[in-house]
């Protein structure tokens, strides 16, 4: 074949000496597109937290998943979550006074690092530990036992709601 073989030929020569991997996924290709797959995914995480399941992930600081799949608290682990909400409530609701406390005594995350402000934030936000699941927009009462209880949960939202530093400016 000459440098200057057309772009068919170069196409045809491909072909012949490799065939497409796409025969591989034909079962795949003939149930539907990607986007089918991708929205039969979709339903199924929304059906599962409807279902008071937490779909998808790894299972949040203070629980860890069982045979089922289903969210059940670690011990050590759900003690921290608790005293986390409840040093937030006490210590007017800052969170690096309790960062600072968690560090001081040597408290760490599942990996082994120092809690972030961030990673408390984050923490002190996620409905699980009030015993709720969510997926985009569904929110439902979990199957797994609420870690806080729902009125200190909701104290804390309220604290946070107040303390938010993109208050006013437009940013959710």
């Amino acid at each position: 074949m000459s440098p200057r073989a057309s772009i068919e030929e170069q196409r045809a020569r491909i072909a012949r000496a490799a065939p497409p991997v796409l025969h591989v996924y034909k079962p795949l290709r003939e149930r539907g597109s990607e986007t089918d797959v991708g929205a039969r995914l979709l339903r199924g995480r929304r059906a599962a937290v409807r279902s008071g399941r937490k779909g998808s992930g790894p299972a949040p600081y203070g629980y860890a998943r069982d045979a089922r799949g289903e969210l059940v608290p670690r011990v050590g682990e759900a003690e921290t979550v608790q005293r986390i909400f409840r040093d937030y409530l006490k210590r007017g609701g800052s969170i690096y006074v309790v960062e600072k406390a968690l560090a001081a005594e040597g408290l760490t995350t599942r990996s082994g690092k120092r809690w972030s402000r961030t990673s408390l934030a984050w923490l002190l936000k996620n409905r699980t530990y009030a015993g709720y699941v969510s997926f985009g927009e569904i929110c439902a009462l979990g199957r797994h036992a609420p870690l806080v209880a729902a009125i200190a949960f909701n104290k804390v939202q309220v604290k946070l709601r107040a303390q938010d530093k993109t208050k006013g400016r437009g940013v959710t």
